[in-house]
């Protein structure tokens, strides 16, 4: 599937019905039966969502926090004011598979856990038959929180060979990650490379670079045995 925003070059996020349902009609296009994006879509593209069998990874805008962040009682409180917000809002969508609490957390720690355990908590109160899980960004030498045990689902944010690091460490990285947490699913949530112009495929931003990046990865995910799901950045330009 694919990850993306819901903005027009023309009309930004100001969307009309026909910007939604072309939406639906790339994801179609490529073949896609699963889709993401930053915060909760509109409701008549779930509904077509819905009507397309294309599975949704729903998300709250909570992004790049820091643990101080989270240990604040009043950003938590707000953060998950949004998480009920969406759940009570899109929990009778078929498509819905995830509610997802987080984007990206930065330094984890007390405060993210205690978010994780009480949004986790909200979330299976609201609605027990769909997954709880998050979008964190792997860094190195930093495993993610044994607190992502309290989900269902665990996304990666994976551009290795991209943001530094190479292709060869991601079978390694998601080899750590399950290990760490075997009964969790694992997804990739984000992967991709930017591309604006021709050149050779050993440069960066080229159109060739970007086939090479993504058929490297791809060919990773293939082999993952434990490998749930892909959602590749971006189904399109995004400002």
């Amino acid at each position: 599937g694919a990850f993306l925003h819901e903005q027009t070059r023309r009309r930004g996020q100001a969307l009309t019905p026909d910007d939604l349902a072309e939406i639906v009609r790339e994801l179609k296009a490529i073949g896609a039966d699963f889709a993401r994006l930053h915060y909760p879509p509109h409701p008549a593209l779930i509904e077509a969502f819905d009507r397309e069998g294309i599975v949704l990874w729903d998300e709250v805008p909570v992004w790049r926090l820091r643990d101080r962040e989270y240990a604040s009682s009043r950003i938590r409180a707000a953060a998950l004011d949004r998480v009920e917000d969406m759940v009570r809002r899109d929990r009778n969508h078929a498509s819905v598979m995830t509610w997802s609490i987080f984007n990206e957390s930065r330094r984890p720690g007390a405060g993210e856990a205690k978010y994780v355990r009480q949004a986790a908590k909200l979330v299976r109160k609201l609605d027990p038959t769909r997954l709880v899980g998050a979008a964190p960004v792997p860094q190195l030498g930093h495993p993610f929180p044994l607190a992502y045990r309290n989900l269902d689902v665990i996304g990666v944010n994976e551009y290795f060979g991209w943001y530094g690091r190479t292709t060869a460490d991601v079978r390694p990285e998601l080899d750590r990650i399950h290990d760490r947490f075997p009964r969790q699913a694992i997804f990739i949530t984000e992967v991709g490379a930017e591309s604006n112009r021709d050149g050779p495929e050993d440069e960066k931003g080229t159109f060739a670079f970007q086939r090479s990046f993504m058929a490297a990865h791809l060919d990773v995910f293939d082999s993952t045995p434990y490998m749930n799901g892909v959602l590749v950045t971006i189904l399109r330009d995004a400002a």
